[in-house]
């Protein structure tokens, strides 16, 4: 029989995210998860549950961004959407690995609507200068989080306006939209953000995988795989 303890993995939002842009006015942070807990892995025999301060992400986050900004100068009003965070493990060469499915979005709230700014949404694994161990895990969400964040007060934002009953399907409705607005000069392949579809520059060199049922279930280059609800948009045959 084998026993295992349980130990708990605090995620601890640390660093400097200040707004360098001096262009947001406030911040706030939307949880739209159904799940709230981050989960448990199992790692050399020992059980692993991740959680953030009071096991709450929303306040978590919400302090995380107030710390860094206790000056606020701008006339941006920024909202964090949280769409998912759960961690996991997979054997990779003999070993399980400790991976996060992190899905958060970032946007400018502006007359009752929100506008657009970024997006990431990929399964995140310990970065190559950590251990591959469940606290390396915590410092690369924290590090990925502080990255996203930062890199949102550079966006540009959209200038399709999503009302909040929108929200949880802002990602079809941005699609069509932008689909509609430049359908004469849209790429066919495979966008994985808001901004290669707006730019119009889809990967290069990946082809898409279908089912049997006609179904694009993931594109791959090579060895490389992105599976499709990693994609932010598909094309095929100037068809989204």
């Amino acid at each position: 029989l084998l026993f295992f303890s349980q130990k708990i993995v605090t995620v601890k939002l640390s660093g400097s995210v200040k707004d360098d842009t001096k262009t947001v006015r406030s911040f706030s942070v939307i949880d739209n998860r159904e799940d709230k807990e981050l989960g448990t892995i199992i790692h050399k025999k020992d059980s692993y549950r991740f959680e953030f301060a009071n096991n709450d992400f929303k306040k978590s986050l919400e302090d995380y961004l107030h710390s860094s900004n206790k000056n606020l100068v701008g006339s941006k009003d920024f909202v964090f959407y949280i769409e998912g965070l759960k961690v996991f493990s997979e054997e990779e060469q003999g070993m399980a690995l400790p991976k996060a499915d992190l899905t958060i979005s970032a946007f400018v709230f502006k007359d009752n609507h929100f506008y657009y700014l970024d997006r990431i949404s990929r399964v995140i694994t310990p970065n190559v200068n950590l251990p591959k161990t469940p606290l390396g895990l915590s410092i690369t969400i924290t590090n990925t989080l502080a990255d996203f964040i930062k890199n949102s007060f550079k966006e540009k934002p959209s200038e399709i306006a999503i009302t909040e009953a929108e929200l949880p399907n802002y990602a079809t409705i941005i699609k069509k939209d932008l689909f509609v607005f430049q359908n004469d000069q849209i790429k066919d392949g495979v966008y994985p953000s808001y901004k290669t579809f707006f730019n119009g520059e889809p990967l290069k060199g990946y082809e898409l995988i279908k089912n049997g049922k006609n179904e694009v279930v993931r594109a791959k280059k090579g060895d490389e795989r992105l599976p499709a609800y990693k994609m932010f948009a598909y094309v095929e045959n100037g068809k989204i």
